[in-house]
């Protein structure tokens, strides 16, 4: 299991995220799975071993009006999403032209 502290797994996580969704600009979407996958490498764990505290973190991100949580093109609620969620910008949907 991860052993870092609290706020800095957090912090991990979060900056994981928003680099994946920096570098997917054109896909506008990242798989959660890739972000769990990204985050591990840095950390040195398993990915599996994120996924409740990376779902945390983005759920952090969602109320704070930073991500939204997808399922096909449909804006789903994370907490209560089952099968694979997508992570994407909230300013993206904003911005994107009709």
């Amino acid at each position: 299991m991860v052993q870092l502290p609290d706020d800095e797994l957090a912090n991990t996580l979060r900056a994981c995220v928003l680099q994946l969704l920096g570098t997917q600009r054109l896909a506008g979407t990242i798989d959660i799975h890739d972000a769990a996958r990204s985050a591990a490498l840095k950390i040195g764990c398993d990915w599996r071993d994120l996924m409740r505290p990376l779902r945390t973190v983005a759920t952090t991100m969602i109320d704070d009006g930073i991500l939204d949580a997808t399922q096909g093109e449909a804006a789903v609620d994370i907490r209560h999403a089952r099968g694979p969620v997508r992570l994407r910008l909230r300013d993206a949907v904003a911005s994107r032209p009709a």
